[in-house]
C-alpha cells in the first residue's frame, strides 16, 4: 500500500517469490509463471528466469554475498539478483533468510537499503478488505480462500 489513494489498484502491489512485483492495476502472473517463480528458489548462481509478462521481466542470479541489516541480527547470507524489467535494470541483494530484497540499486545510480525487517504479527482477513480497491490482486486472495 503506497498510501497515495487507498481506493485505487495502482496503489497496491503483489510480490511473488520475494522479488517479482506486479501492480494490482496490471495483469497478475499466470499460475504457470507463479510456479516458475516459486521453483526459482533456492537461488543458485548462474540461473535465470524470463517471464512473458507485459514487461518481459528477466531475473539473473549472481554470486552469494553476505548482508547485514542490523548489528543485532548480524551478517546473514544473501544473493545478488539482477532484474531486467522492460528497459530498466535493478541490481538487488536478496536476503536468503527473509526471501526478499534488502538492497536495490537502479541503473541511474539511485538505490535503497532496508534498515530493518519485521514479520507481521497478524494479517487482516481477506473478507475484511475492500477487494474492489485491490484490482487484479483480489483474484489472488480469492484463490487462497
Amino acid at each position: 500500500d503506497l498510501t497515495w489513494d487507498e481506493e485505487a489498484p495502482y496503489n497496491y502491489f503483489a510480490e511473488f517469490a520475494g522479488f517479482h512485483i506486479a501492480s494490482c492495476a496490471s495483469d497478475m502472473p499466470s499460475t504457470e509463471e507463479r510456479l516458475r517463480l516459486q521453483s526459482f528458489w533456492p537461488l543458485q548462481s548462474g540461473r535465470s528466469l524470463s517471464l512473458t509478462d507485459q514487461y518481459n521481466s528477466t531475473y539473473i542470479v549472481g554470486e552469494p554475498i553476505p548482508y547485514t541489516i542490523s548489528q543485532i541480527d548480524g551478517t546473514n547470507p544473501a544473493q545478488a539478483v539482477t532484474a531486467v524489467v522492460g528497459d530498466h535494470r535493478t541490481d538487488m541483494t536478496v536476503s536468503l533468510k527473509w526471501h526478499t530484497p534488502v538492497q536495490l540499486n537502479w541503473g541511474d545510480g539511485a538505490g535503497d537499503t532496508a534498515i530493518e525487517v519485521f514479520s507481521p504479527v497478524s494479517t487482516d482477513a481477506a473478507d475484511a478488505l475492500d477487494l474492489t480497491a485491490l484490482g487484479n490482486c483480489a483474484a489472488l486472495l480469492r484463490e487462497t480462500s
